[in-house]
């Protein structure tokens, strides 16, 4: 049975796809809670010609993420087939909530970008058959991804670039943990002998 009206803006976990969404109806000025399926990729313009206050817009739907999230989700549930060896110890890190408290966990929109941009990179080219991604015309492929205030841009871009070196880092902090701060984590001392290893 659908709900109508906004009774709680917040129905969706962080760190799961979401499920639902809220649904404007413009026939009846009201939302509609929509249960089981994920809300269209695309944006709210303002209606042309309007001039009312409470102009509810045009929604434009986005195509081109529509049939992207779709093939990255079926990749993702095959466990990423084509990446590279550290592309797949760094997904798996990834996604291991056990290795994070839950206030350091990675929200599901932060993972989901990450895997969408390796999955432009690294996947099988059939994977993405009729997937174009638009040019700028310039001579290099300029990938892009787009998420909400507090969906954790930073976190991507920190993610692309020092992801293959990711392994190393927190091997050497674990060694200055011990070394400098006398603090040593119970999974750390492998982390500790690898540091020594490099260090050499």
């Amino acid at each position: 049975m659908a709900v109508e009206g906004i009774t709680h803006l917040i129905i969706n976990s962080p760190y799961e796809e979401p499920k639902k969404f809220w649904q404007y109806k413009p026939e009846s000025k009201r939302f509609i809670l929509e249960e089981g399926a994920r809300r269209s990729a695309g944006y709210v313009m303002a209606t042309p010609g309007s001039r009312s206050f409470d102009d509810p817009g045009i929604f434009v739907e986005i195509p081109l993420v529509n049939r992207i999230r779709p093939r990255v989700k079926a990749w993702r549930e095959r466990g990423y087939p084509g990446v590279t060896g550290i592309t797949q110890r760094l997904l798996e890190q990834w996604n291991d909530k056990q290795q994070r408290d839950e206030s350091h966990q990675l929200f599901f929109c932060t993972l989901e970008a990450i895997e969408t941009l390796i999955w432009l990179r690294e996947s099988a080219e059939s994977e993405r058959t009729g997937i174009d991604i638009p040019s700028d015309g310039g001579p290099f492929a300029r990938l892009c991804s787009k998420l909400a205030t507090g969906g954790g841009k930073t976190t991507v871009m920190a993610m692309l670039i020092a992801g293959p070196q990711q392994s190393h880092l927190s091997a050497r902090r674990a060694f200055f943990e011990e070394r400098f701060c006398g603090r040593t984590r119970p999974d750390s001392q492998e982390q500790i002998a690898s540091s020594r290893s490099l260090a050499r």
